[in-house]
């Protein structure tokens, strides 16, 4: 195998769509590189795990300020209809 990717030009070699078909002949001459390259797919898997989970974490955070803004609007609306019976009251009994 001749073909090597070219990190200069930036060419990647044809049925090559990531560009690492210069680590995979290069792979054939060090060993250490397919650790290198599960290394960092595994890394890669990993900040994936994450990212999902704040996202869940973030829409989690979403609802429970939703719930709280609506318990907020339901207190408001309670001391505001216990204030306007208060008046009412006060007037019934003058």
């Amino acid at each position: 195998r001749t073909e090597v990717f070219c990190p200069e030009c930036a060419s990647p070699q044809p049925g090559d769509a990531d560009g690492t078909v210069g680590l995979l002949v290069e792979a054939d001459r060090d060993p250490e590189i397919p650790k290198i390259i599960k290394h960092y797919q595994q890394q890669q898997q990993s900040l994936q795990q994450m990212i999902t989970g704040y996202q869940h974490e973030q829409q989690c955070y979403a609802q429970q300020h939703q719930i709280d803004k609506d318990i907020m609007e339901q207190y408001r609306l309670k001391t505001s209809t216990l204030e306007y019976m208060s008046t009412f009251d006060a007037k019934q009994v003058t």
